[in-house]
C-alpha cells in the first residue's frame, strides 16, 4: 500500500520517517504553497523546504529510490530515481584528493601555477552559482529550464556536486597560497576572487538571508541577475578554461628540472572522471526540448539558447577533463626522470620519496652519477 496524501511540513517528514522505516515504497505529495507560507513567515526556517524534500527522498532511498514523477508547480511527487548521481558525487570528491593530500604532505605548492587555480575556481563559483540561484533564490518563481519546477532530488545531488567541486578548489587555492615559495602574486589573487564573489555568490546569499519574496519587483531583479549572467559572464568564463591551461603548461615547462607538486595521479583521475561527467550532465539538467517545433532541434539559434541554459556546464566539464588530459601528457613528456622497467604508470601512481625522486625513478643528475664511490 502507498501513502499519498496531501501533507504539511512537519506531517511529511513525520510520515517519510514512518514509512521509511517500515520499507514500505510510497508517492509523497507535497503543498509547496504551503511551506512557500511558511517560509515568507519565517525567514529562518527557509531551508525547511529542502530538508522536506531531503527527508522524503533519504529514507525511500534505502528502499528505492526517488524520483520526481509530477511537473507541477504546487505538487512535489517522489518516486524512485537512480543512485548514480550520488556515485558521481563521490567520485568527484575522490577525484581532488591526490592533488590536495600532495600539497599538504609536501608543505611546497612548487609548480602549480596559481592561476590555474584561481581560473578553474572561478569556473567552479560561476556552475555554483548558477545551480543556487536556480534551485534557492529563485524557488518562488519556478524554473523551466537547468532544474525541475518543482526541484527533485537529482537537481539537489547536482547542488551538491558543484558545492563540492567550488569547496575543493577553495581548499587547492589556499593551500597553494599558504606553501607557495612566491607570494608576490597572491595578493591579485585574492583580489581578482573577491571581485568576482561580489558579482556572484555574495549577492545571491544576500537575496536568500534578507530579500522579501512578495515584493513585485524580486522577480525582475531576478530575471537582470539571471540575464546578466546567462549572456555575459558566464561565456567568459568558459573561456578561463584555456586560460587555465596555458598558465598550468607554461609552470610544467618552467619546472621541468624540478620535483613538481603537481599530482598526475590527479590530472589523469579527472580527465577520465569529468570526461563520462561531461556526457551525464546533458542528461541531469532540465531543458525545453518539447517547446522546440520539430526540425529545429539543430537550428543555431536553439543550440545558443540550449548553450546558454544548460549546454555550458556540458561543455565546461569535457572543456575540463581535455585539458587535464593535455597537462598530464605534457607533464610526462617534460619529466626530467629515466623510468626503470620503461612503466608509465609508476611515474602516476608512486608517491614521491624523501630525496625528491620516485620509487624507481631517477633525474638526470642522478643517472649520470658513478656507480662506485
Amino acid at each position: 500500500m502507498g501513502c499519498k496524501a496531501q501533507l504539511s511540513l512537519a506531517t511529511c517528514i513525520r510520515d517519510a520517517t514512518y514509512v521509511g522505516v517500515r520499507g514500505r515504497t510510497f508517492e509523497a505529495i507535497i503543498d509547496v504553497n504551503e511551506v512557500f507560507q511558511w517560509t515568507s513567515k519565517k525567514r529562518n526556517e527557509r531551508s525547511h523546504r529542502i530538508l522536506a524534500i531531503l527527508v522524503v527522498s533519504a529514507f525511500s532511498t534505502s528502499h528505492g529510490n526517488p524520483r520526481l514523477a509530477s511537473r507541477s508547480a504546487h505538487i512535489l511527487t517522489l518516486k524512485p530515481l537512480g543512485e548514480k548521481n550520488s556515485v558521481f558525487l563521490i567520485l568527484t570528491l575522490l577525484s581532488f584528493e591526490p592533488q590536495i593530500a600532495r600539497i599538504y604532505h609536501r608543505r611546497d605548492s612548487t609548480g602549480i601555477s596559481l592561476y590555474y587555480v584561481l581560473f578553474n575556481l572561478i569556473i567552479a563559483t560561476e556552475l555554483f552559482t548558477i545551480s543556487f540561484f536556480h534551485l534557492v533564490n529563485n524557488r518562488c518563481e519556478g524554473s523551466d529550464s537547468f532544474v525541475h519546477d518543482p526541484p527533485n532530488l537529482g537537481d539537489l545531488l547536482n547542488l551538491a556536486h558543484f558545492t563540492a567541486v567550488w569547496i575543493a578548489w577553495i581548499i587547492i587555492l589556499l593551500l597553494t597560497i599558504i606553501y607557495s615559495p612566491i607570494t608576490r602574486d597572491t595578493s591579485n589573487i585574492m583580489l581578482i576572487y573577491i571581485s568576482f564573489l561580489t558579482i556572484s555568490l555574495i549577492p545571491l546569499f544576500l537575496d536568500a538571508l534578507f530579500a522579501d519574496t512578495t515584493d513585485p519587483y524580486h522577480k525582475w531583479v531576478l530575471g537582470f541577475f539571471s540575464a546578466i549572467h546567462m549572456m555575459f559572464i558566464n561565456p567568459s568564463v568558459f573561456f578561463l578554461c584555456f586560460f587555465a591551461m596555458g598558465a598550468q603548461a607554461r609552470e610544467i615547462i618552467r619546472h621541468r628540472h624540478e620535483d613538481s607538486a603537481l599530482s598526475l595521479l590527479g590530472l589523469a583521475v579527472q580527465a577520465v572522471l569529468f570526461a563520462v561527467l561531461s556526457v551525464t550532465w546533458s542528461g541531469r539538467l532540465v531543458f525545453q526540448w518539447d517547446k522546440i517545433p520539430d526540425g529545429n532541434f539543430l537550428n543555431w539559434r536553439v543550440f545558443v539558447f540550449w548553450f546558454q541554459a544548460v549546454g555550458f556546464v556540458v561543455y565546461d566539464y569535457a572543456v575540463f577533463a581535455i585539458g587535464q588530459g593535455l597537462l598530464l601528457a605534457l607533464a610526462l613528456r617534460h619529466l626530467d626522470v629515466a623510468l626503470t622497467g620503461g612503466s608509465l604508470w609508476r611515474v602516476i601512481f608512486l608517491k614521491t620519496d624523501g630525496e625528491g625522486y620516485e620509487d624507481g625513478v631517477v633525474g638526470e643528475e642522478e643517472e649520470r652519477r658513478p656507480l662506485l664511490g
